[in-house]
């Protein structure tokens, strides 16, 4: 007769003392090494996804900063390249001028010239991709041709990306700039917290085909092209301000360089003869400070030379 449980060796039966202690060890140490490989893989899909997501930024951020950037061409143009605007060289748009332009011309402001799908590029708003600037400058002046404004659009990642400042830059080919001028560059360490990346680029970058800008400039010369000083002595020839050649458009004397009986410096009474004629082309002195509005080089001329120096 089987002997009573209580009186059973221990070890025996179909779940000996050993071989329990055994399966569960083994349990343990398969258990710790699926831990194991689980905390493995999700510290190198982290890793992974940590490197991977700059660079998907950068390749949806490259494409939405060049189509930024010819919307702002294309606004500088309609604000500045036409008859009839007052402006100083070196070129200097900040945001708050271009602000200030679209606030009072809706239909030349850059929100007119941004696809409706990037409308969240406008300067100063924040996206979740980050906040862009932008401004137009010229840069400095050496010997020779004046060099052509430059448009500089800026963008500070979203905070969680400002630890890979250095990886975006490398991927976007562009600088870090940590003062706001972007004058000089600056490491790309992630901080000060407004470190941001700049791209610094030609204006005339963005413009048309060379038939395009040739007709562009053609139209250009046809409005503003004058040559105040021609026996090249330095000073306003008689026919651009009247009995005095001093270099500058006095307010006393009517200057008719056409000879259309109309004073070509200033504006005429609205309504009046002259006032219809000069609509039609720009005037030599519109913010009557004596000197010869779009003469971006100083010659008492405008033709080509500030054609390309306003970057028009």
């Amino acid at each position: 007769m089987p002997k009573p449980r209580s009186e059973r060796s221990p070890g025996t039966g179909p779940w000996k003392t050993g071989e329990r202690g055994a399966t569960l060890a083994e349990l343990g140490i398969a258990l710790g090494l699926a831990a194991a490989v689980l905390a493995g893989a999700l510290t190198l899909a982290g890793s992974i996804r940590t490197g991977i997501e700059p660079v998907a930024v950068g390749k949806r951020v490259g494409p939405w900063v060049d189509a930024l950037g010819r919307s702002v061409a294309h606004w500088y143009r309609e604000r500045y390249c036409h008859a009839g605007v007052v402006a100083d060289y070196p070129i200097a748009v900040s945001q708050a001028d271009a602000e200030a332009a679209c606030a009072a011309e809706a239909s030349a402001c850059v929100a007119a010239f941004v696809p409706p799908r990037l409308a969240r590029l406008q300067p100063g708003r924040a996206a979740e991709d980050g906040v862009f600037t932008w401004r137009v400058a010229s840069p400095p002046a050496s010997s020779g041709a004046l060099p052509p404004p430059r448009v500089q659009i800026g963008w500070q990642p979203p905070s969680h990306l400002r630890r890979d400042a250095e990886l975006l830059a490398r991927e976007l080919g562009t600088f870090c700039d940590d003062d706001g001028d972007a004058a000089t560059v600056e490491a790309c360490d992630g901080t000060p917290a407004a470190e941001r990346l700049v791209w610094d680029r030609p204006l005339e970058a963005h413009s048309a085909t060379r038939d395009v800008r040739f007709r562009r400039l053609e139209e250009w010369l046809a409005r503003n092209a004058v040559d105040c000083d021609f026996d090249d002595d330095g000073a306003l020839d008689p026919f651009c301000d009247g009995p005095v050649a001093d270099g500058r458009i006095d307010a006393g004397h009517v200057v008719d360089v056409d000879g259309d009986g109309c004073d070509d410096a200033r504006p005429p009474a609205v309504g009046s003869r002259c006032d219809d004629v000069l609509r039609r082309r720009g005037l030599l002195d519109r913010n009557a400070d004596g000197r010869l509005d779009l003469d971006a080089n100083g010659d008492l001329a405008v033709d080509q030379v500030d054609f390309h120096a306003f970057g028009c």
